[in-house]
């Protein structure tokens, strides 16, 4: 018996680039399943949480992940707080994709269009029944798939932020940078 993936509700998708096309046979051979491709690709994985992909030249192909929070304020909060990241709108420049969820923040380090960024959606309602009939989220669950963050720093100060949670309960984890560029180099 191996290890039960369990999605949860907390990752919502992850967000990337491909510079020429997705083969959509590649998707079905690996076990996903193309939920939506016009304009942009929206791919369920065997895993069971989505990724949206789109084609696009970027410096860094992974643009966003993104994710379900209780309280996106306290959550940005955090992120500003204990790391210096930078909260904006989100971009949403894909006229195709759907758009972010009104109240959703985009924590990044620098130029959005240039690094990845976290996302954090308010967590949404969930319809009940009827057209105009809504009942309040149901609670967050983190799931194995996605646990958290990792930051790469060189400063002393983030380091205490080491194996904690963030607001919404996502792990934080930070590695200190000798110790990553060590670990690239030995390709781990």
């Amino acid at each position: 018996a191996g290890l039960v993936r369990a999605a949860g509700n907390g990752l919502a998708y992850i967000q990337c680039t491909v510079p020429y096309g997705i083969r959509v046979s590649k998707i079905y051979e690996a076990g996903g399943e193309l939920v939506y491709g016009f304009g942009y690709f929206d791919i369920l994985t065997p895993s069971g949480y989505h990724v949206r992909a789109q084609v696009a030249g970027r410096r860094d192909p992974m643009e966003v992940v993104a994710v379900n929070v209780t309280d996106v304020a306290a959550a940005e909060r955090y992120y500003v707080d204990t790391f210096g990241m930078t909260g904006s709108k989100p971009l949403d420049t894909n006229g195709y994709a759907p758009k972010s969820p009104k109240g959703s923040r985009l924590m990044t380090f620098g130029d959005p269009t240039a690094t990845l960024g976290l996302l954090l959606q308010p967590q949404a309602p969930t319809r009940a029944g009827g057209i105009f009939s809504y009942q309040p989220p149901p609670p967050l669950e983190v799931g194995n798939i996605y646990g958290g963050v990792v930051f790469v720093s060189a400063a002393a100060s983030a380091a205490a932020a080491s194996g904690t949670t963030d607001p919404a309960g996502f792990g934080v984890e930070v590695e200190e940078y000798a110790a990553w560029q060590a670990g690239v180099k030995e390709g781990v």
